[in-house]
């Protein structure tokens, strides 16, 4: 069902959070009357959700939510909603293009079309641009200048994932979050005290000012623990191993992880010694952590725990 007419921001984020409430799935029908559109606009919308990972189709022909995020668009928080679009903007190869073909014209018109051509959309360019438009000023990455004008925002100025995080305003929300992040599978076989409570721990803690450092060090222990927990039941000798780089050169060793997971792990044992360890004898003090860091960290550390449970368990392929 490919996205082929005009919708809105307001139309495609309304279909993405209601399908939510419809455990078995959702027909146009049911959207449009849900949130009294026409069947018309309710199919364009889903139609688009779906080009932007938010729903999918199941095997019933009924549109089901594919990505946690939906879950935030029943926020009452505008700011929550247009993160969640832009997070998912961000990666749709059309709007990439609409945007770089955009900067390179100055005519969205022109990019639009071009867009159009580059993906082999059957869409006119003026219901593409009109829709990726809309889209983009709801996100905030197009701000308007009046006149039909447009320019890009400042993304130098925000951080998609602070939003989120702000929308954790408890332990139970956070919770949630992280179990999201986790996955069905991982969420529900990890320690939760030696896991998910040191990630929640760490979400919370991210956007609060001057806890970048133990946002870090919790995520990172919930990592260790995770390694520690996995490494023994592969009968890996993980007590001994101490830190987190050293328990990853034994998952390497005996061949169960592969090396783009191994750098990732890497990557989250070096910012936790960094944020651990006090001064830094090749640099002669202590390493300062920004707050982005802290808030990009806590996500990282979820999506790492995500996929390499998900390798050890049969499911190769994901990072």
């Amino acid at each position: 069902m490919a996205w082929n007419a005009q919708t809105t921001a307001e139309h495609v984020l309304a279909v993405s959070e209601a399908v939510t409430v419809y455990p078995l799935g959702a027909t146009v029908a049911q959207m449009a009357a849900f949130i009294d559109i026409t069947p018309a606009q309710a199919e364009a919308a889903l139609e688009l959700a779906v080009e932007l990972t938010l729903l999918s189709v199941d095997a019933q022909g009924k549109y089901v939510t594919k990505s946690s995020l939906c879950r935030f668009l029943s926020s009452r928080d505008q700011a929550v909603k247009s993160t969640v679009l832009r997070v998912v903007l961000e990666t749709y190869p059309p709007f990439i293009s609409f945007r770089e073909r955009w900067l390179a014209t100055a005519d969205l018109a022109k990019a639009a079309n071009q867009s159009c051509q580059l993906h082999g959309l059957s869409l006119h360019r003026d219901a593409m641009k009109e829709t990726l438009v809309s889209l983009a000023t709801f996100a905030g990455v197009f701000l308007t200048s009046g006149g039909g004008r447009y320019e890009l925002a400042d993304e130098t100025q925000t951080n998609p994932l602070a939003a989120m995080s702000q929308a954790c305003k408890d332990t139970a929300s956070a919770e949630q979050r992280v179990r999201m992040q986790l996955g069905p599978d991982a969420s529900q076989s990890v320690s939760k005290t030696e896991v998910i409570d040191p990630l929640v721990t760490a979400l919370l803690k991210c956007t609060q000012p001057n806890s970048a450092r133990d946002s870090v060090v919790a995520a990172s222990n919930a990592v260790e623990s995770f390694l520690f927990q996995e490494g023994k039941a592969k009968d890996l000798t993980v007590a001994t191993a101490h830190g987190i780089n050293a328990k990853l050169q034994l998952f390497k060793t005996a061949s169960l992880i592969p090396d783009k997971l191994l750098k990732v792990g890497g990557y989250i044992g070096h910012v936790r010694n960094a944020a651990d360890h006090g001064t830094d004898p090749e640099i002669g003090l202590a390493w300062s952590i920004q707050q982005n860091t802290g808030i990009e960290f806590a996500f990282i550390s979820c999506s790492f725990i995500s996929n390499l449970y998900a390798h050890l368990n049969g499911h190769p392929g994901t990072i």
